[in-house]
């Protein structure tokens, strides 16, 4: 039977879970759209089990050259310039993520693949969650430089499209699938030694 898979950069997910935060928005952007055809996608899947499986990753930092010169740069990307510039970093703190490493995302997906993982939604993230200034603290220590970090909070920003301040996800059920996603802080460091070798 045939089978698809699809992987939006998307990183609304609610506390509450998927479902709930589809009802309750009305998609004025494309970025809610992304959410509200998770859900649509996922009921689909439940209808028919063996037609699609999906990955919903956040891609916050990822290591390939010929992507990143391609592609717009990241909010990691804002902050470690920054730090290293010894320049001010305006980082939230009352907005919870999930950071995703690419290498990690890729090698879960290929996993649920070869595996043949049941159809469903996973989540395809770093494990744990943090704000963005611990975030921000933690790319500072690894770097070895003092932060200056400015702290903020959602409602001093102005978002093209509303987002919920807990978006961290769980990524039990693909641990359930037989793939452990390492920490959030390990893939910060190896994130930040491929960036270091990538500049040399």
């Amino acid at each position: 039977m045939a089978r698809s898979l699809k992987n939006p950069s998307a990183d609304i997910v609610a506390r509450q879970g998927v479902e709930s935060f589809s009802r309750a928005v009305e998609p004025s952007t494309v970025y809610p759209h992304i959410i509200v055809s998770g859900h649509h996608d996922r009921a689909a899947s439940r209808a028919n089990p063996g037609v699609q499986r999906r990955a919903a990753p956040l891609l916050a930092f990822e290591d390939v050259p010929q992507v990143r010169r391609e592609c717009r740069r990241g909010t990691l990307d804002a902050i470690v310039d920054h730090l290293r510039q010894g320049r001010e970093v305006r980082a939230l703190t009352d907005r919870v993520v999930s950071p995703g490493y690419t290498p990690d995302i890729a090698a879960a997906t290929r996993h649920l693949i070869d595996a043949d993982a049941p159809s469903g939604l996973y989540h395809c993230v770093n494990s744990g969650h943090a704000t963005w200034e611990s975030v921000a603290r933690e790319a500072a220590r690894l770097l070895g430089v003092e932060p200056r970090i400015v702290p903020i909070t959602v409602d001093q920003l102005t978002l093209a499209a509303a987002r919920p301040a807990y978006c961290a996800m769980d990524t039990s059920k693909l641990a359930g699938a037989g793939f452990c996603m390492p920490a959030w802080d390990d893939a910060l460091r190896r994130w930040l030694l491929a960036r270091a070798g990538e500049a040399a």
